[in-house]
Parts: C-alpha cells; structure tokens; sequence
C-alpha cells in the first residue's frame, strides 16, 4: 500500500513538472544590428553606467567630454583607443526585463544631414528584473553639426 501510495506521488509530481514545462515560455529573438553600425566589433566603457551622467548628449567624438573612456576590440583582436577620426560612438540608454532583445538601426543621411538611430526592444513581462541598457554602437564618423534623432519602441 506504502508503495502504491509513494509511485501515486511520484507520478503527480512528474505530471507537474511535464506540464509546467510546456508551459508558453517567453522567447525573445537574437540582436540584429543593421544600417551604418559596425559589426565584428566590442566596445569598452571604462566604466558602466555612463550614459546617466551624459546629460542627453549621447553623440561620443573626439570632443565628448568621456571620449577618452572608452575602447574598441575588433574580432578577436586587442583593446585599442577608439580613432575618432574614422569612428563615431552612438549610444541612448533604456531600461528593460531582464529577458530582452534589441533591433539596432543606424542610417544616415547626408541630404537632411541627420542620424537616426532606431531601437526596437522586444522584452517579457513576466521577467521581474529591470536591466540598464547603454546601447553603445560603434559607426563611420559623420559630420559633428548633423541632428542626431533617437527612435525607440519598446
């Protein structure tokens, strides 16, 4: 009787835990980074949490004031200082769930001399946990007096 009793439970218990495991889980997609951004490519703050002192000016070249601040990692190649010269640093921080993804979008136009960088976040809301996001993209140089335009869907 004790061991009907016991494979009873034991088999509730496995039916619990297979049904729970079908259960619709929230899946979010891959990053994509498209447009003007550079791939193959990292980029190292020298510290986090930057963007919260920036005052809205998210646009890093050589005469931002944290220019100095960060670094880039080509592939698998070494840390080097970021060449302004050749490189832009865009960046718009955003807070999600802790289970998100980002569409990353960068085009520039030279005819109306601005650039959008476009954010499309997918998220799951049964994940409890806000997460800070910088979203750093490293893309060519463009002219500094081009209008910078920040679009993001959450």
């Amino acid at each position: 009787m004790k061991s009907l009793k016991f494979t009873l439970i034991l088999s509730i218990f496995a039916l619990f835990i297979g049904l729970s495991s079908c259960a619709k889980k929230c899946n979010v997609p891959d990053d994509s980074d498209t447009g003007s951004i550079i791939h193959d490519v990292i980029i190292y703050p020298s510290s986090g949490s930057m963007t919260g002192n920036m005052g809205n000016d998210y646009v890093i070249n050589e005469s931002h004031k944290y220019a100095g601040e960060y670094q880039i990692r080509f592939g698998q190649g070494a840390k080097v200082p970021v060449d302004y010269s050749q490189y832009t640093i865009l960046c718009y921080p955003t807070q999600t769930t802790c289970a998100a993804s980002f569409n990353r979008s960068v085009v520039v136009n030279d005819t109306t001399q601005t650039v959008t960088y476009k954010i499309e976040i997918t998220q799951c809301k049964d994940c409890l946990q806000n997460v800070d996001n910088e979203n750093y993209v490293l893309v060519p140089k463009f002219p500094a007096n081009y209008a910078v335009v920040y679009d993001v869907t959450l």
